[in-house]
């Protein structure tokens, strides 16, 4: 993101050519939430996707792909959102909201008390009770471990089947 004047401006650029950026004026108090094929910009309760591409000339370009406005998504502007597919999984503080970009809906929620990772292709999630892996399509989840105690906020991680939690002034891990 980029502020030129009283405009906000998302600037995207090839990862790997000396290119010009593509640039494009966003509205709102924007925050990129996520950025791989796709560039997940949240502002307010609106999550808009643009798809990344090279063009026939081989100009880098951005195109708008969709934006889901949702109030479950307020509080969604905070660190830690993750991106697999067409879905992006963002964190409000007190749950993950799952937005697919194709479909343009929130495809799923569930409590979570940190914000939520990527790990061998399913989103890690830490809430009440311990932990969830769910696919980033259903949300339903796939595997738990139980656990007590976890700090709010924690980073997680997976290593093999354990979760490793850093939080709170200590690291854990469960499993």
């Amino acid at each position: 993101m980029a502020r030129c004047g009283s405009e906000n401006r998302l600037v995207v650029h090839a990862p790997y050519a000396e290119q010009a950026p593509w640039v494009a004026p966003v509205p709102g108090d924007p925050r990129v939430v996520s950025a791989d094929e796709r560039v997940s910009v949240l502002s307010g309760t609106a999550l808009t996707a643009y798809t990344t591409a090279q063009d026939t000339t081989g100009k880098f370009t951005a195109t708008p792909a969709g934006t889901v406005t949702d109030p479950r998504l307020a509080g969604a502007d905070r660190p830690g959102a993750v991106a697999e597919a067409d879905v992006v999984v963002t964190w409000t503080g007190a749950a993950a909201v799952a937005v697919d970009v194709v479909r343009r809906r929130v495809a799923w929620t569930a409590p979570a008390t940190s914000p939520p990772v990527l790990a061998e292709g399913q989103v890690l999630l830490a809430g009440p009770g311990g932990f969830t892996t769910r696919p980033a399509s259903t949300g339903t989840p796939v595997g738990t471990v139980t656990a007590a105690d976890v700090p709010a906020g924690a980073a997680l991680s997976r290593v093999g089947r354990l979760v490793v939690v850093s939080g709170g002034g200590r690291l854990a891990a469960y499993g």
